[in-house]
């Protein structure tokens, strides 16, 4: 069993949807279809921004943990075989990076963006192309937990933190799914975990 504390989204005061949202991070599949559930009082974007911060938090706590062995053994990032990712900003080409320069360039992009008060207002409404940002900012980050899974589950496994990190990318799946930040493909790599009930 796994809990996290109350977290709140801070909004200036003044603005209607300052809300506190509760997650319990219990493993259990018919707690997550409730979890993921944007509560009636609460705007969607909200809800959305919190739960991005969420797992921006919390798949650094994994990479954290698996960046020495990450340093060391990951010349590319990846899910597993035949799953490579490449990095590209805006028109750019695609690069290929280490695991470890590929996760520091999205925390860096993602904290840039979290701080662009024209994409995450404090008092304004969210932009109209909103979801078209945080769509790539979720689909990056899903990412990390995969390699996490699949590049370094030794580690994971002897740290008995295997429980939490498949909570963890299922609840990240099921979120993705249901509000429609994610392509079918981005989930392939770990398919086989999501199947499980």
């Amino acid at each position: 069993m796994f809990n996290k504390t109350t977290s709140t989204i801070v909004r200036e005061p003044g603005h209607e949807t300052v809300k506190n949202i509760e997650i319990d991070y219990t493993f259990s599949e018919s707690q997550i279809d409730q979890q993921i559930q944007c509560p009636k009082d609460t705007d969607i974007n909200d809800f959305i921004s919190f739960n991005l911060c969420e797992l921006v938090e919390d798949s650094q706590s994994f990479f954290l943990f698996v960046k020495g062995q990450c340093k060391m053994e990951c010349d590319t990032m990846c899910a597993g075989q035949g799953n490579k990712y490449l990095w590209q900003v805006g028109q750019d080409k695609p690069q290929e990076l280490k695991a470890v320069d590929y996760c520091n360039c999205l925390y860096d992009q993602i904290t840039e963006n979290l701080q662009n008060p024209k994409l995450f207002p404090i008092t304004e409404p969210y932009p109209k192309d909103f979801l078209k940002y945080v769509k790539q900012m979720f689909r990056r980050l899903f990412r990390v937990f995969m390699h996490c899974y699949c590049s370094h589950f030794d580690l994971i496994y002897k740290s008995g933190m295997e429980q939490k990190l498949q909570y963890q990318i299922k609840y990240f799946a099921e979120f993705m799914k249901k509000y429609q930040l994610c392509e079918i493909e981005d989930l392939e790599p770990i398919k086989h975990l999501l199947d499980q009930k």
